[in-house]
């Protein structure tokens, strides 16, 4: 696993103050433990323990309370205050500073939600929470030294919070197991397949007693003489060892360098100013001398030292056809088809990016997160990347891409080419600068979808003189009496209502738009920072929100997503309106579902219970989800001699091979397997196809067709056919139609 130092991660084990400080994994923990006896283990899931030594008897203070072997006061506030909510007491140890998104005072302890008697007794039952007490169970070893009353307590609240996801129950027989192991107590397996089954990675393999000192890279004997209980674990298979979180042949150990382990292959930016680049080879950190560029700053985020950009620019897509550049360049363009809104012209070493043809569910994140897309509401989805490029959308027609100031001057498309001035922003692919917005915006077409593009036409009965600029239409953005004035200083509203009245001249339902438009430049001041309070009353233009959900003014960026009922990854955007899940749901792709009715995710995807799929470039395994569980099964398998390991109209795996097809056609016109076309005029006997080179395992045919001069003209024609295949000729003949001539 990985901890932060100085904010950058390292990977355990490590140590730190010549010693004094140990951090290390042990079982599916990470654990810190110090020289005076202070240990903290985290399952970096949800299972925190802290062990003091005796010598901090009524000394210490917080959520964990003040360790004087008396209950009755633990509530004890920061203001030294004994108190008898549970809610006052935990509010009053907020950490100092704590600015987090979503943090907030929330229902307090168990008044949060209400078991019913039938979910009392259902979850209360042995084939739930009930087990940990089962006096004939996998737990009664630990009765005695372990009381398991309040753990079944806690875990029945649990399970009605969550509905009866297994994974929450789960947790919860975790925690009074490894209590229990912490105490010296080795229980017989309770984990079953189908029930808390945990699935090891690579390479290793699950053990209920597995040593609480796995060997690793960095101490290949970690595991002779260790002080630690035995724990469930999963432990590298023979031959193998920890590096950072992987188990790999001795061979393929990484580096330790200025006290820190590093993955072979691992390459990282060090130095406060980032001076050095680093990558680890062979068991060395081989180090060049690097720097950041102009328009960049060294800086540490997430975890990882690197060169990051110091000012961005965003292009918006707003409305049927409303476009603002990164320059500030507004324009319309309202031609329908598909279209380049930027990407990186001509050579550069910033990063470029594509999305392959696999259809995936969300949350997705590609290796090493260089590439993460998630929902951030109901109808809201943000593609973020690693070097800076954030994409949103927002259904319907509204995106919003912002890029880094490292790309000043080296994009083009619909936003523009990001180079400060507005004047030349309307450049071609072929880089000649042009007037019109609609030569411009044509000019970024995709060609080879000509067909589905749709023209502008007159769609406004001529005589339509609605007076869009009234503040029953665009012209409420600009009403000193309307919702959106808080806004105006940062969001230029004039601007806008002229675009609005635009789109609304050129719409066949001008209410419907106008609300589109008027959330378009709600969200635009939510991105500046701006409150605007229920414009949506105000507006009459109210959300409707899906089964399952309401609506929210302000609300998080950041939603409880399946599968693992929390937010895939670090939180930083601002708040949004737009639909959030009722409690007791979670984002299940664009709908608010039960815990109980998710999937898994597995290799930086997210896949529905039930689904079934491949992996591996080859399709070497099929795989499972097994919704109830959470955990994905994986078998070896292959490809049948009839498929082939690619992507069919979204879908990876194995799929019937593709077959070929050569035509011949016409004065002759000639198609080769490959998609190679050409015209041959000879009036002879031609060999269309025949088996060449390596033939093992392929049945022998040929394919020859005989050519004929069309009606005295300089042209032939396909006069014949013959096919040899089992020892027969087939004759097929144009002068013969309907009948076949057949010789062995």
């Amino acid at each position: 696993m990985c901890f932060q130092v100085n904010g950058t991660f390292a990977s355990t084990p490590f140590s730190l103050r010549n010693g004094s400080i140990q951090v290390y994994q042990s079982g599916f923990s990470v654990v810190v433990s110090t020289d005076f006896g202070l240990v903290v283990s985290y399952d970096a899931n949800h299972y925190v323990r802290i062990s003091v030594p005796y010598s901090y008897q009524n000394a210490t203070c917080g959520l964990c309370g003040n360790f004087n072997n008396h209950r009755g006061d633990d509530f004890r506030t920061r203001q030294g205050q004994v108190v008898s909510s549970d809610v006052t007491f935990a509010n009053s140890w907020q950490a100092l500073g704590d600015s987090e998104p979503g943090c907030e005072a929330r229902c307090g302890g168990r008044g949060c939600i209400s078991c019913t008697a039938a979910q009392t007794a259902l979850y209360g039952n042995s084939a739930h929470c009930g087990i940990l007490q089962n006096r004939s169970g996998p737990f009664a070893a630990c009765h005695q030294q372990l009381p398991p009353e309040n753990f079944v307590d806690s875990c029945v609240y649990d399970l009605c919070v969550g509905g009866g996801y297994q994974p929450i129950l789960c947790q919860a027989l975790n925690v009074y197991a490894s209590q229990c192991q912490q105490n010296g107590i080795q229980l017989p397996s309770w984990r079953r397949q189908g029930f808390c089954e945990i699935p090891c990675p690579a390479n290793s393999h699950f053990e209920s007693e597995g040593t609480g000192c796995p060997s690793t890279c960095v101490n290949t004997n970690a595991s002779h003489n260790c002080p630690i209980p035995a724990q469930e674990s999963c432990i590298c298979n023979s031959g193998y060892v920890l590096s950072a979180e992987v188990c790999v042949p001795l061979a393929q150990c990484g580096c330790t360098f200025e006290g820190r382990y590093y993955r072979s292959g691992q390459t990282a930016i060090l130095d406060e100013d980032c001076g050095r680049r680093c990558t680890c080879r062979s068991g060395s950190m081989t180090c060049h001398s690097h720097g950041c560029e102009p328009l960049e700053s060294c800086s540490v985020e997430d975890g990882e030292r690197g060169c990051r950009p110091t000012s961005y620019a965003t292009c918006w897509i707003r409305g049927p056809g409303s476009y603002n550049t990164f320059d500030g360049q507004r324009y319309q363009y309202p031609g329908a088809c598909r279209l380049t809104l930027t990407r990186v012209m001509g050579l550069s070493h910033h990063p470029h990016f594509m999305v392959d043809g696999q259809l995936i569910r969300l949350p997705f994140s590609s290796a090493s997160n260089r590439i993460r897309v998630y929902h951030n509401n109901i109808h809201s989805i943000i593609l973020h990347t690693s070097f800076g490029v954030t994409v949103q959308t927002v259904w319907p027609h509204f995106v919003r891409i912002t890029a880094p100031g490292v790309y000043n001057g080296s994009l083009g498309g619909l936003c523009g080419n990001y180079n400060g001035h507005q004047h030349d922003d309307f450049r071609t692919p072929n880089g000649i600068l042009v007037n019109s917005s609609q030569s411009f915006g044509d000019s970024w077409r995709d060609g080879s979808l000509a067909a589905h593009c749709v023209e502008r036409g007159d769609r406004v009965a001529e005589g339509n003189t609605t007076n869009y600029n009234s503040s029953q239409y665009c012209g409420i953005i600009a009403s000193s009496s309307g919702p959106f004035t808080a806004c105006w200083n940062m969001v230029n509203p004039q601007e806008h209502v002229e675009e609005c009245m635009a789109i609304l001249r050129g719409s066949r339902d001008p209410s419907a738009v106008l609300c589109e438009v008027l959330r378009d430049y709600a969200l635009m001041c939510q991105q500046a920072g701006i409150a605007l309070g229920d414009w949506r009353n105000a507006t009459g233009c109210e959300q409707t929100c899906p089964p399952n959900s309401h609506y929210e003014e302000c609300g998080t960026s950041c939603p409880s997503t399946c599968p693992s009922l929390s937010f895939p990854f670090s939180c930083v955007t601002v708040c949004q309106e737009g639909c959030q899940c009722d409690d007791g749901f979670v984002l299940n792709g664009n709908q608010c579902v039960r815990p109980t009715a998710c999937g898994c995710h597995h290799e930086g995807r997210y896949r529905q219970g039930g689904e079934q799929f491949w992996v591996g470039e080859e399709c070497q395994s099929f795989c499972t989800c097994n919704g109830i569980t959470g955990t994905v099964h994986c078998t070896p398998h292959t490809c049948t001699a009839q498929e082939s390991c690619r992507v069919v109209e979204g879908d990876f795996g194995c799929h019937p091979s593709p077959r070929g097809t050569c035509s011949a056609s016409g004065d002759p016109h000639y198609l080769t397997f490959d998609g190679k076309a050409y015209d041959f005029q000879g009036t002879c006997r031609y060999v269309l196809v025949t088996l060449c080179n390596n033939t093992d395992g392929l049945h022998h045919f040929q394919v020859e067709a005989k050519n004929e001069p069309w009606r005295g003209l300089p042209v032939s024609i396909t006069a014949e056919v013959f096919v040899d295949v089992w020892g027969y000729r087939v004759h097929m003949s144009r002068e013969r139609r309907g009948v076949v001539q057949v010789s062995c």
